[in-house]
C-alpha cells in the first residue's frame, strides 16, 4: 500500500495532466457547441492552473493552439493577444523597476526614509511597512519583499544585540558585587536571557511578516503594482470598448490608494498587538530603550552613508521614475483631459509612457559622459534585463486575454449570465461581498493572476444577468486577487519569509485569518462608498452603461 501510494505521489502531475482532458471529454462530444468546446478548454486551464500541475506559463501558451483547434478563434487572433498595449504596460514598468534594482536606487529610498521615521522597533516596523508597501507600488511584489527582508532582518539583530549585551554587563556587575541573592529579580540569569530571545524571536517574526504583507497590499495601491491590476485594464478595455467605462492610471489610484492605505494601517497595529504588544503601549522609555534606539539610529545612517553620493545611474533612474508617475497621472484627468490631448486622439495609452521611460535605461549611459576617459555602457544591459524579466507573468497575462474573448466570442458568457439569473433578486452589496470572500480565498491556492483570469469572465457573466455594474465587481475582484495572507505557498513575498525558517506555517495562518478579513471588509468599504463616486456610478450612468453594451453584445451574437 505505502508503495502504490509513494507511486502516485512521484506521478501525480503527469496523471492530472494526461486524465483531465480524458475526463471532461464528454462535455465538448455531447455538447456539440462552440460554448462547450469553450467551456471544456476553460476547465482545463483551470485545473492546470489552480493544481500547478505544469508550470504557469507553460498552461498560459496552450490557449495559443487549443482555441483555434477547437474552432472558436483563428490562431491570428489569439497570437496578438500575447502583446496587446497592457503587455507593453507591464514590461515596460518591470523594466524601470529592475533598473531601480540595478543602481541601488531602492536600498537609498529605504535607509533614507527609516533613518528619519524613529528608532523605535514599532516605528521602525511602520517605516519598513511603509517603504516596502511604496517600492511594491511600481516593481513586482517578489522584488520588494527580497529587497526589505535584510533591512528588517538588520533592525531586529540590532535590537536584540543590545539587549543581550545589556544584559550580560548587568550580570558582570552582579557578579562582581557579589549582590545577587539581595537581587532575585536579577538573580536567575537564565530567566532574563529566556525572556529576551522570546521577545525578539517574537519581534522577528513581526517584522518578517510585515515585509510580506506590506508588499501584497502595496501591489494594489498603483494600476501597475500587480499583475491582476494590469489585467483588469486589458480586460476592460477590450470587453467594454463600446462604453465609456475605462481604467486608467488615476483613477484607479483614487479608488485603490486609500483603500490600501487603511489596510496598512490595520495590519500594522495588528501586528503590534500580536507580536510586539508591550512596547505598542509604552509611552515611557528606560534607559535601555534609548540606548537600543541610539544604537540603531547610528547603524542606518551609517549603512545610508556608505551608499556615499548618488551616482550618474542613480540620478538618472530617478529622474525616470518621477517623471514616469507624473506621466500616467496627468495623461488623463476624470474631467478634464491630459497632457494627451497634444497627441491624436486614443494613440496614446499607459502602456506607451511605461515602454517609453522603460526603455531609456537600456540607451542612456551608466556614468557621465563629460567625463575623461568615458565608455559608454548603458544603465541596464539587455542580457541582465531578460533574466529578470517575468516573462511567465507576460504570457499568464495573455492567455487571460484570450480566455476573456473565447468566453464572448463562442457565446459562453451569454450561457454562464443566463445559468446565473437567480443573482438578480439578491441584493448588490451582497454580491459584492460574496465575490470578495470567494475570490479571497481561492487566491490562497493559486496565483493572483490565475485567479484573476479564471474569474474576470465569470463576474462579466454576473454583471449582465444581474444588472450590477460589472465595476462593482471586478474591481474588488482585483484587490481580492492579491490578499493571500494565510499560507506561505498563497503568495512569493509569503513564501520568501517563511523560508527564513523563523516563521511556523501557524504562525502565518494566524496572523493571516484576521488580516484577510481586515482586507475583506476595506475592499468591501471602498467599493460601497468611494469608488462609485470616483468612477461617477450612479443609476442613470448604469442604465445607460447596460442599454449601450446590451446593444454592442447583441452586434456580437
Amino acid at each position: 500500500m505505502f508503495h502504490q501510494i509513494n507511486w502516485l505521489k512521484q506521478r501525480w502531475r503527469l496523471l492530472l495532466v494526461l486524465l483531465t482532458p480524458l475526463i471532461l471529454l464528454p462535455l465538448p462530444i455531447i455538447g456539440k457547441s462552440s460554448q462547450a468546446r469553450c467551456g471544456y478548454i476553460v476547465l482545463i486551464l483551470t485545473i492546470y492552473w489552480v493544481f500547478e500541475a505544469i508550470p504557469l506559463p507553460v498552461t498560459s501558451l496552450l490557449p495559443l493552439a487549443l482555441f483555434p483547434m477547437a474552432g472558436i478563434l483563428p490562431a491570428d487572433i489569439v497570437a496578438p493577444h500575447y502583446f496587446k498595449d497592457i503587455i507593453t504596460l507591464f514590461f515596460g514598468s518591470m523594466s524601470l523597476a529592475f533598473a531601480v534594482e540595478t543602481v541601488n536606487l531602492h536600498r537609498r529610498i529605504a535607509l533614507f526614509v527609516l533613518s528619519f521615521v524613529g528608532t523605535s522597533s514599532k516605528w521602525s516596523m511602520a517605516g519598513v511597512m511603509g517603504v516596502t508597501a511604496f517600492l511594491s507600488m511600481w516593481m513586482n511584489n517578489t522584488a520588494a519583499t527580497s529587497i526589505m527582508i535584510p533591512v528588517a532582518l538588520a533592525i531586529t539583530n540590532e535590537l536584540e544585540q543590545h539587549s543581550k549585551v545589556t544584559a550580560n554587563t548587568i550580570h558582570d556587575v552582579l557578579d562582581l558585587t557579589k549582590e545577587i541573592r539581595t537581587l532575585p529579580i536579577l538573580s536567575n540569569r537564565s530567566t532574563i536571557m529566556e525572556f529576551d530571545e522570546n521577545k525578539y524571536k517574537n519581534l522577528k517574526k513581526g517584522f518578517l511578516l510585515s515585509v510580506a504583507y506590506s508588499a501584497s497590499i502595496g501591489g494594489i495601491s498603483s494600476l501597475v503594482g500587480s499583475a491582476p491590476n494590469i489585467f483588469l485594464k486589458g480586460f476592460i478595455d477590450n470587453q467594454y470598448k463600446s462604453t465609456i467605462f475605462r481604467i486608467n492610471f488615476l483613477d484607479f489610484l483614487l479608488f485603490a490608494f486609500p483603500t490600501a492605505f487603511l489596510m496598512l494601517v490595520l495590519c500594522w497595529l495588528w501586528l503590534q498587538i500580536t507580536y510586539n504588544r508591550k512596547e505598542l503601549f509604552t509611552f515611557r522609555l528606560d534607559t535601555e530603550t534609548r540606548a537600543a534606539q541610539t544604537n540603531l539610529k547610528e547603524m542606518l545612517i551609517k549603512q545610508y552613508n556608505d551608499l556615499g553620493r548618488p551616482k550618474w545611474s542613480e540620478i538618472c533612474v530617478g529622474i525616470l521614475f518621477i517623471s514616469l508617475i507624473l506621466l500616467w497621472v496627468t495623461k488623463d484627468f476624470s474631467v478634464v483631459p491630459g497632457w494627451k490631448i497634444i497627441f491624436r486622439h486614443k494613440y496614446i495609452s499607459d502602456g506607451t509612457v511605461a515602454i517609453l521611460c522603460g526603455i531609456l535605461p537600456l540607451i542612456l549611459p551608466n556614468t557621465n559622459p563629460f567625463q575623461n576617459n568615458w565608455k559608454y555602457e548603458p544603465i541596464v544591459q539587455w542580457i541582465h534585463l531578460t533574466k529578470h524579466m517575468p516573462w511567465g507573468a507576460l504570457l499568464l497575462l495573455g492567455a487571460g486575454l484570450v480566455v476573456a474573448s473565447a468566453f464572448q466570442v463562442s457565446k459562453l458568457s451569454a450561457s454562464v449570465a443566463h445559468a446565473l439569473r437567480f443573482l438578480a433578486g439578491i441584493p448588490r452589496a451582497a454580491v459584492i461581498f460574496l465575490v470578495i470572500l470567494i475570490s479571497g480565498l481561492f487566491t490562497e491556492v493559486t496565483s493572483n493572476i490565475s485567479t484573476a483570469s479564471i474569474f474576470f469572465p465569470i463576474l462579466d457573466s454576473v454583471a449582465r444577468s444581474s444588472n450590477i455594474h460589472p465595476a462593482f465587481l471586478l474591481l474588488p475582484c482585483t484587490l481580492a486577487v492579491s490578499m493571500a495572507f494565510m499560507l506561505p505557498i498563497a503568495t512569493p513575498p509569503n513564501a520568501i519569509v517563511f523560508a527564513s525558517g523563523t516563521i511556523r506555517v501557524i504562525d502565518m495562518i494566524k496572523t493571516g485569518i484576521v488580516m484577510n478579513i481586515i482586507a475583506f471588509l476595506m475592499i468591501f468599504l471602498a467599493t460601497t462608498t468611494w469608488m462609485p463616486k470616483i468612477y461617477g456610478l450612479n443609476d442613470q450612468t448604469i442604465n445607460i452603461f447596460f442599454n449601450i453594451n446590451a446593444t454592442s453584445f447583441n452586434r456580437t451574437r
